[in-house]
């Protein structure tokens, strides 16, 4: 069997560049702790490219990864393993009638154990590790001591923004993990992105979608007016004998996002008449800015954005008695 590459070797790393967009200090860093002995956990938000950077490092390195799904249920037999009830009462308790784990698998198979999603595992799961991080090895009763084969590494991921259905992660656990921290990339490595997954540069075809699904649709770039042209939300033009609009913040929050901007309303129109009314389906809003809600770092800039009256589920405007304030919403 032919020798694993070094993690950290330089043909491994810029193979890796090659296969995976941006992301360079990352996997050099990763690389480094892993080829160190360290433990790491991947801290970012969903679609950064925490599974694909380990994976492609794992393959270009000839290193096996183990995965384990991180969740409630993942409880210390299902890591650990158990004895079978069965061949307990035909053997006894012996090796013979141990089914091994992915821990114990990862342990004795001189490979990386990934544990997804490391702050939603359960406590009493999490402090089956200790031991593990800390000295190397795993006490079984009945089994015994299995100590870890030289290349044994946990690699975990976790998303820090998401606080439903998680729980802190212990310092125990926290002191003996490597923490690098990955963040969405540019607009040019997004692009890329796009363009290795589908095989397509430049402009995409058109895509049939259906507009119940859509969030909101967003100008990132408006256009310059031509001379002479009618006047854009910031200066809106009415009939003669039409009630006046008024410019009004809302903050409008969709099932993925939170969404505060400027709307043209009548003065005569309520909050409650705003958030029930079914027309038009998309309204338009002016000066927005747009917040995920699955990580509140990511904030987004629109000087125009239409938003789906079927998305919105509820609204809130802004610099009225009682209402909430903008800083109470950068918070929340």
């Amino acid at each position: 069997m032919t020798p694993p590459d070094a993690v950290g070797a330089t043909s491994v790393l810029a193979e890796l560049a090659r296969e995976v967009v941006g992301l360079r200090r990352e996997a050099e860093v990763l690389a480094v702790a892993l080829e160190t002995g360290r433990h790491v956990v991947l801290e970012g938000p969903p679609g950064s490219g925490k599974s694909t950077l380990l994976r492609g490092l794992s393959r270009l390195s000839a290193r096996r990864v183990l995965f384990v799904e991180g969740n409630a249920e993942l409880t210390p037999a299902r890591l650990v393993g158990g004895f079978d009830p069965a061949l307990v009462l035909e053997a006894g308790y012996s090796a013979d009638t141990f089914l091994e784990g992915p821990l114990i698998e990862a342990l004795r198979g001189d490979g990386w154990l990934y544990v997804e999603e490391l702050n939603r595992v359960p406590e009493e799961t999490l402090n089956v590790l200790v031991t593990v991080l800390a000295e190397g090895e795993l006490h079984v009763p009945r089994l015994g001591r299995i100590p870890a084969a030289p290349g044994f590494r946990l690699v975990a991921a976790m998303n820090p923004f998401d606080a439903i259905g998680t729980a802190r992660v212990s310092q125990a656990i926290a002191d003996r993990l490597c923490r690098i921290a990955i963040g969405y990339q540019g607009e040019d490595a997004e692009r890329r992105i796009v363009e290795q997954v589908t095989g397509r540069s430049g402009e995409l075809p058109e895509l049939m979608v259906d507009q119940d699904e859509v969030s909101f649709i967003a100008q990132t770039h408006p256009p310059t007016p031509e001379e002479g042209a009618a006047g854009g939300f910031d200066e809106p033009t009415f009939d003669a004998g039409v009630d006046a609009r008024q410019a009004r913040e809302f903050v409008m929050f969709t099932p993925a996002h939170t969404v505060t901007g400027k709307v043209f309303i009548f003065g005569q129109t309520n909050l409650a008449t705003f958030v029930d009314s079914t027309s038009p389906r998309f309204v338009p809003v002016i000066d927005a800015t747009t917040r995920s809600l699955a990580d509140r770092k990511v904030v987004s800039h629109y000087a125009f954005l239409l938003i789906n009256r079927t998305q919105m589920i509820a609204a809130a405007e802004l610099g009225g008695p009682g209402d909430i304030a903008d800083e109470d919403l950068s918070a929340t």
